[in-house]
């Protein structure tokens, strides 16, 4: 079933022709299952209130601390492992809050301490930015911040790399035909998935729609068009879930400040060389669950030299969705770096990765503790509150 534009915001159902195009400069909106799946949906319920986006504040800390002063990172439910473990990390719930966690939810764990903090408890100790510094608006998103779809049955989070800035997309309030009071905001991203590939790429690019509902503060991806087709929108059945890590590259954080256009130059140089997605390489990162390559084994230029070129060879095997923002964010130090020692630093100070060994889980848990920020949320935080009464 395809949805076209008429004239205006009113829409009509063509039943006839599922390549059926829209005249002028409007677009053709193919209704599927879920995205990547390529699957058509059976219904599009305009009127569902499930779909939002996310706020925050932006004052405090950038990694949280247990009591004892023990960094926490951020956990996801690590794949497949859940149905091996006796015992779920995450049973015991929130600490400070009291509330239960449980599979499809993100948190900071401090497994010295045993203590979990709810991602809302620990947004007091997170330092935040919001968009235009405004309230109404939502997360700040970059180039380089990394996007996690709520797991599946698997318990296995999809990762999708933003290219782009987080952009007001007002178009596209009347193509999705979102809720009263709804807004759509859409970046550009680029992900590796089993299911769909780009036209001429293994890895599929393009802009991804989101849904706020001010009333629900919550983000869900609703649809998004392929690089290779603008004037197409895919948009999902059910509403998708998504958390976020901010990057720590921000100028604001004392990072180097990503350069969007260089950036997306980098994911396009990725694209280009991109394998098709592997259950090969699944199953080794599962293996290898990889930790954060640490700085202090790479003490000289030689060492280093030998780390980039293991990096730059795992660029070139078959990736998973989590190779997507290593591949990407290495290809960037290497396009903007004075030479390949200053490409190696920056590596392991953004990105400490090999991109064929770490799962989602692995991402969220390294780059946490290291400083990237992760958000289920996007509330206004309590500290953005404290701060700004304290400004008044």
């Amino acid at each position: 079933m395809g949805v076209g534009l008429a004239c205006g915001n009113k829409a009509t159902v063509d039943d006839e022709d599922d390549d059926a195009e829209t005249p002028g400069n409007l677009k053709t909106v193919k209704l599927v299952k879920t995205l990547g799946l390529g699957q058509k949906g059976k219904s599009f319920n305009p009127e569902k209130k499930t779909r939002g986006i996310m706020r925050h504040g932006y004052f405090g800390k950038h990694q949280v601390k247990c009591h004892e002063d023990h960094v926490m990172p951020a956990k996801v439910t690590r794949e497949i492992l859940h149905y091996l473990r006796c015992s779920d990390p995450a049973s015991s719930g929130c600490q400070q809050c009291e509330s239960d966690l449980d599979a499809s939810d993100t948190f900071y764990r401090c497994a010295e301490c045993d203590i979990n903090l709810c991602v809302n408890c620990s947004r007091e100790q997170l330092g935040l930015l919001v968009k235009d510094d405004a309230l109404g608006t939502p997360v700040e998103v970059l180039a380089g911040d990394i996007l996690f779809c709520d797991p599946g049955i698997l318990h296995i989070h999809h990762v999708i790399l933003a290219t782009s800035s987080l952009e007001r997309d007002f178009e596209m309030d009347k193509y999705l035909q979102v809720p009263p009071g709804a807004e759509v905001w859409s970046c550009s991203t680029v992900e590796s998935t089993a299911q769909v590939t780009g036209d001429t790429t293994n890895f599929y690019q393009a802009k991804c729609y989101f849904a706020r509902d001010p009333h629900e503060r919550t983000l869900h991806i609703v649809g998004d068009s392929p690089s290779y087709d603008t004037n197409s929108v895919q948009v999902s059945e059910t509403p998708i879930p998504v958390k976020v890590m901010l990057s720590t590259a921000r100028r604001e954080y004392g990072g180097i400040e990503v350069d969007p256009r260089l950036f997306q130059e980098a994911a396009d140089i990725a694209a280009e060389a991109s394998q098709f997605w592997s259950i090969k390489t699944a199953l080794k990162a599962g293996y290898f669950y990889q930790e954060l390559l640490e700085q202090s084994k790479y003490p000289t230029r030689q060492d280093r030299a030998k780390l980039w070129i293991e990096l730059q060879k795992a660029w070139d095997r078959p990736p998973i969705c989590a190779s997507v923002p290593i591949k990407v964010w290495q290809q960037y130090f290497k396009e903007t770096s004075s030479d390949s020692d200053e490409a190696v630093q920056k590596s392991l100070t953004y990105m400490p990765f090999i991109a064929d060994h770490a799962t989602p889980a692995a991402l969220v848990k390294g780059l946490s503790a290291s400083g990237w920020i992760m958000l289920d949320s996007f509330l206004l935080s309590r500290s953005r509150r404290m701060f700004q009464s304290a400004q008044n």
